[in-house]
């Protein structure tokens, strides 16, 4: 929303982006029905031909209304401009439904049509089955309980997760349902009793998470002063616990202005929730060790005496760092930096107790 803006004048500029998206559709379109295959810069150099001229699809924008016409399996559109297109599912001439692939692509755009994110693990699936059959086609009647074996032991050759083949094979079991009941199989076709679909949760993951009070304590007291960087990373690491658990994007993005006298005051980025933490003295000596004359930022990580670094640079810094760490202080733990959130919530449940106890 833009405060203190006139509607008339909002309403006028909606107008204009949804005409541009229709125009934009209109050369995405024209562009699939005669090259076939289309590159974004193709889009992107024809559509600055059409605006800076005259636009040849106005007439058919104008005619359509709110009613425009949008190929599902072309474009899709944000659910801002949702109600001035109308969807449209693929003709059954377009993918042929006697064919497994084919099938599998005229699910995609009624899923796609209904908005159920479905459509998405139908996609992967294909391009997955698309790889197993080299390319070539197989008639959905023709699907065999052993091409289904072969497709399995394909995904375990490939060396997929379990869970990865589960989830495929999951996949491939509902579109062979669904083509049953569309009569396109035979119905006394049965799922092979040896292709196991489901995922074994008795494993859990050996990796650990949180830390307990002693790494914690051993990481804060590691000297690491002639390591480069691993100190500040440290101790970057160390105030994320005290300040009960920021996440990496979290302190990377704290102004000056978040922290008044010893509160803490942030929205989380990835949860929109709004934080309020009374620091400790641990937590404000950290701050005040890398206080930065001039720079906007608490800590100094996305800007370093005025010059300005991306948050993935930092994050892989930060990945690294914590991995050096690990091997020097906690060997043979493998450290990531999210382990002071994870820690917090696992040692923690009141205000400042980690400065207690660390």
């Amino acid at each position: 929303m833009v405060r203190g803006a006139d509607e008339r004048v909002l309403l006028t500029a909606r107008r204009q982006i949804v005409c541009d998206l229709k125009s934009i559709y209109c050369v995405i379109e024209h562009l699939s029905e005669s090259r076939g295959q289309v590159t974004l810069d193709e889009v992107a150099d024809e559509s600055r031909r059409l605006f800076a001229g005259d636009n040849p699809y106005l007439d058919r924008i104008r005619s359509c209304g709110e009613h425009f016409p949008i190929k599902s399996d072309i474009a899709t559109v944000g659910r801002d401009f949702r109600d001035d297109f109308e969807p449209q599912a693929p003709r059954p001439e377009d993918s042929d439904r006697s064919l497994l692939l084919g099938y599998i692509d005229s699910l995609i755009a009624g899923y796609r049509l209904q908005g159920k994110g479905f459509a998405n693990t139908l996609r992967s699936l294909r391009l997955s089955l698309s790889g197993f059959l080299g390319g070539a086609e197989v008639h959905v009647s023709e699907v065999s309980p052993d091409l289904i074996m072969d497709y399995s032991r394909y995904l375990q050759g490939r060396r997929v997760a379990p869970s990865t083949v589960s989830f495929y094979m999951r996949g491939l079991r509902s579109v062979l349902n669904q083509a049953r009941e569309a009569g396109l199989t035979d119905l006394e076709f049965n799922w092979p009793a040896n292709v196991d679909i489901s995922v074994d949760h008795s494993q859990k993951s050996t990796r650990i998470k949180s830390l307990d009070a002693a790494m914690i304590r051993k990481i804060a007291d590691a000297d690491l002063s002639s390591e480069g960087n691993l100190a500040f990373v440290r101790d970057v690491f160390m105030f994320c616990f005290y300040a009960h658990g920021l996440e990496l994007v979290d302190v990377a993005n704290l102004r000056v202005e978040n922290l008044r006298g010893d509160v803490l005051s942030y929205r989380r980025r990835l949860k929109g929730k709004a934080v309020e933490v009374k620091l400790g003295e641990k937590a404000m000596a950290i701050v005040r060790r890398y206080a930065e004359a001039g720079n906007p930022y608490i800590f100094p990580m996305l800007q370093r005496k005025g010059k300005a670094y991306s948050f993935t640079y930092v994050r892989d810094e930060f990945s690294k760092a914590m991995k050096r760490i690990g091997h020097a202080v906690v060997s043979p733990v493998s450290l990531t930096f999210g382990m002071s959130r994870y820690s917090w919530l696992a040692i923690m449940a009141a205000s400042n107790v980690a400065e207690m106890i660390v």
